[in-house]
């Protein structure tokens, strides 16, 4: 027993001291990696000292510019949105809440596209770490406030602007001086949930404009980049977070029974739908001890969760809000396309209209499927009683994928019946029943416009103008016409 018991402590002797051997080994590399980190920094700032000082004071009021000048600096946005959407965006003012990879790169490109008043609010500082995604940032700015950085910066790029940098946490107590001023727009780019939310229940509940950043955080497919509604996000576990809680908050409010219905979100916001199996790196086991490490924090030594970022995407996401943003201020019609349930609506669209060619056949003998239809174009069964068998054949000359690019392309989403509402399902028929159904005689309408126009037009046989009146004839026939140009390129 006694030799046992020896080499029971012997063997633990040893565990501790090996343990103590990996504790100092590890200390040591902390600190060789904070001394290594701060004479790189150290080393940035002594080479700028003269163009950019660590301490470089904030220019509180805009300088006097030329504006003539400024004209040619956004020469290529007049062109691309006119005088007068151009006079809106340079009267505008926005709020950027969040100036890290995406708000940092959503404010730059605000502030060149002629946006005259930015206020940016952060409490955070650049870090090594951020270096890899913020939009300005350099080695010289680690340790200097995002918002400084991002003010210093951008005076060299528009001294016209007015830019006021707000070192400080957004919250809800705080958010009548912090969103003061009646802004244009508001830009919501946090990555901590909690506080996300609060401040898109302020922009809800005061009507302030607001456009929201999902999670960009472990993604790198930049095909996979939308735009939507928060309520029709699809693949993104941050939105359907944010919507579990603003209807917890009551946001969009519930009506009682009766009444009108409930407003909705109306929350435009920039999303992926990339599945990502990429996880937050794992803490040590004493941060953990802390209590909840749920959330996303920001600086390096305050309880951190890091979520491996792959630089570009931020970017790409920041990017995409400020065009959202200088489109709607503008004024310029952009209707971005909802991926949610879209396969579904094309193959509803196209089986819709082979029931409905099967019941009023086209003057001619029936066409062949497309010849860029395949096996997979073909939904897998349906039928007018409910019923999955297919039907005997094929009556149209469409395939599912033709149906998505007349619903998408030539069309827009949109009912061709002023005032031309947006359409989250709709119905593709036949225009002229004298007619075979084409490329040239098809029209797009919402369900009670298309009972109308099977009950007279394809079924009596009336004159669809005299049907929808002049103007829609006039709007078919446009899109008729642009059609057949670019069908050259299709």
């Amino acid at each position: 027993m006694s030799h046992q018991r020896t080499a029971v402590l012997v063997g633990g002797a040893a565990v501790a001291s090996s343990l103590v051997t990996l504790a100092a080994v590890f200390g040591w590399q902390r600190v060789r990696r904070i001394e290594k980190k701060r004479d790189v920094i150290q080393a940035a700032h002594a080479s700028t000292v003269t163009a950019m000082p660590a301490a470089e004071p904030v220019q509180e009021e805009p300088a006097e510019h030329d504006d003539d000048l400024v004209r040619e600096q956004l020469s290529r946005n007049y062109a691309f949105l006119g005088d007068e959407g151009m006079a809106k965006i340079r009267d505008s003012f926005v709020v950027v809440v969040g100036a890290g990879g995406v708000g940092s790169w959503a404010a730059l490109m605000l502030l060149r596209s002629g946006v005259k008043r930015l206020r940016i609010i952060d409490f955070d500082q650049v870090s090594l770490s951020s270096l890899n995604r913020h939009a300005c940032a350099t080695l010289a700015d680690v340790g200097r406030p995002k918002v400084v950085c991002c003010a210093s910066f951008f005076r060299k790029i528009a001294p016209w602007a007015h830019i006021e940098p707000v070192v400080e946490l957004f919250c809800a107590e705080h958010a009548d001086r912090l969103l003061g001023g009646e802004p244009t727009y508001v830009v919501d780019a946090i990555d901590n949930l909690s506080t996300k939310v609060e401040l898109l229940r302020y922009c809800y509940t005061h009507d302030l404009r607001v456009f929201a950043s999902m999670g960009a955080g472990a993604k790198a497919d930049p095909s996979r980049i939308q735009i939507s509604d928060i309520s029709t996000t699809a693949e993104d576990p941050l939105a359907r977070t944010v919507r579990r809680e603003l209807r917890a908050l009551g946001i969009p409010p519930v009506p009682p029974t009766g009444a009108e219905a409930p407003r909705t979100w109306s929350i435009p916001c920039v999303y992926s739908t990339e599945k990502s199996d990429t996880r937050l790196l794992p803490l040590d086991e004493s941060e953990v001890e802390k209590g909840d490490v749920n959330e996303l924090a920001a600086f390096e030594d305050f309880r951190v969760r890091i979520l491996p970022v792959l630089g570009p995407l931020p970017a790409m996401f920041g990017l995409a809000a400020a065009t959202y943003i200088i489109c709607d201020i503008a004024g310029h019609e952009m209707e971005p396309l909802a991926v949610k349930g879209r396969r579904r609506l094309y193959e509803k669209l196209f089986s819709d209209l082979n029931v409905l060619e099967s019941r009023y056949p086209s003057p001619e003998p029936s066409v062949p499927l497309s010849k860029s239809a395949t096996a997979d174009d073909v939904p897998a069964g349906y039928r007018e009683d409910g019923r999955s068998a297919p039907p005997p054949r094929i009556r149209i000359p469409f395939s599912v994928n033709d149906c998505a690019y007349i619903f998408e392309e030539v069309f827009r989403g949109r009912t061709v019946v002023p005032p031309c509402d947006s359409l989250s399902n709709g119905q593709i028929m036949r225009w002229d029943a004298s007619r075979p159904l084409d490329y040239d005689n098809v029209v797009l309408l919402d369900r009670r416009q298309a009972r109308i126009h099977e009950s007279r037009v394809l079924k009596d046989g009336e004159d669809p103008a005299a049907v929808w009146g002049a103007a829609v004839a006039d709007i078919v026939a446009k899109r008729m016409a642009e059609e057949r140009r670019m069908s050259r390129w299709r």
